[in-house]
């Protein structure tokens, strides 16, 4: 994992925990299975991810699975912020 990769999933983290108050205990928890992020904390999360990293999922695009984990999370938003980073070239 690159250490771009490594800082904003640093910093997902501190937001599921500080803000959502969302208990992560490895990057690998699925969050939705074990009632850790339910449907109030995933559209607060999705308007965070906005606000934050300018990253906007449509609910036509919404696919729950990448909001399970931490992990899955990270690897989302990573991918939305180089794709408007190309798209902005």
């Amino acid at each position: 994992m690159s250490d771009d990769r490594r800082d904003l999933e640093e910093r997902l983290a501190e937001t599921l925990a500080e803000v959502l108050h969302v208990d992560v205990p490895s990057r690998e928890t699925d969050l939705i299975r074990t009632g850790r992020l339910d449907s109030v904390g995933l559209v607060d999360l999705l308007l965070r991810l906005e606000r934050t990293y300018g990253v906007r999922v449509e609910m036509e695009d919404l696919e729950i699975d990448q909001f399970r984990s931490l992990g899955t999370i990270t690897a989302f938003v990573a991918a939305r912020m180089e794709s408007a980073s190309t798209a902005a070239r």
